[in-house]
């Protein structure tokens, strides 16, 4: 039975009902059938985005003053990483796991191409020395005409993906071998697109929901915690010039975490000293709590 690609799911859901007032969702617009792919991601990150919500009031109602300025901002966000963490768990689950449905829908499509292996010793001789009959009669052609020998032959194409050497490019080969495929069975080609847009769905609405939460700080003047390679590991970069700037966030924000923790850690260290001293003196009171 064919699925329907058109509908829209025309009611909201319930992440939109909670979190809409971010202004990053827009969940009745969604196509039926991409939405009960995403139903999951949603109602769990909602689950999330209320956790995190709780933990963002919590910080805002506790008192910080008794800290010096830069310990009471580590533990702000030492508070805001746990919840944004736990979020970014169910993102990351369903982005991962659609991505590696793409890995599979395309590594089924070159197995339509895969020799299968004789369980009789003698007809898997036989087949390899097929196979390389076939390999030295395409070396002996023209590099150039050897796509056309290959091209919608199955031995010759098994043979080429098993030879040693490189008798056409690799690239060449695999766009054979799908082509292959898909002329066999179609049905394959509409499965890789589906594959595809789902997962195009699914990063684009965990994109959505990561907003919610960078909105949510947002609006609640805290800083955003979530370390940079950590919102990568959800969301890769795709392309040479994303990968480029990745690495550079990356290597910015090494270098101010690692000023940061230094900075802490002399406060923590004069604060012992000033406690250590003020002990001494008989006077109990701490100015600053660490």
């Amino acid at each position: 039975m064919a699925i329907d690609k058109y509908s829209k799911a025309g009611t909201t859901h319930k992440i939109e009902k909670e979190f809409g007032y971010l202004d990053q969702l827009n969940t009745a617009d969604d196509y039926l059938w991409l939405r009960k792919h995403a139903d999951e991601l949603m109602t769990e990150s909602s689950i999330g985005l209320t956790q995190l919500k709780q933990q963002i009031n919590q910080v805002l109602e506790t008192d910080y003053s008794d800290f010096k300025p830069e310990i009471a901002e580590a533990k702000r966000a030492e508070k805001i990483l746990a919840g944004r963490r736990a979020a970014m768990t169910f993102l990351k689950k369903h982005v991962t796991s659609v991505r590696e449905n793409i890995e599979a829908t395309k590594n089924k499509i070159l197995r339509q191409t895969e020799p299968e292996v004789p369980s009789d010793p003698t007809k898997a001789m036989l087949q390899e020395l097929r196979f390389q009959e076939i390999r030295q009669l395409l070396r002996g052609i023209d590099p150039r005409y050897r796509r056309d020998k290959i091209q919608g032959n199955l031995a010759y194409i098994q043979a080429a993906a098993l030879s040693p050497d490189d008798i056409v490019s690799k690239d060449w080969l695999i766009e054979a071998r799908r082509e292959y495929a898909f002329k066999n069975d179609p049905s394959l080609r509409e499965d890789e697109a589906d594959s595809e847009q789902i997962y195009n769905f699914i990063k684009r609405r965990a994109g959505e929901i990561n907003q919610c939460a960078v909105k949510m700080l947002m609006l609640s003047k805290l800083p955003d915690p979530l370390p940079v390679q950590e919102f990568y590991d959800v969301f890769p970069p795709q392309t040479d010039r994303e990968k480029a700037i990745a690495g550079k966030r990356i290597l910015s924000e090494s270098r101010v975490n690692e000023l940061v923790a230094k900075k802490v850690q002399q406060l923590k260290a004069e604060e012992a000293k000033e406690r250590d001293r003020d002990e001494r003196k008989g006077n109990r009171s701490i100015p600053h709590r660490i």
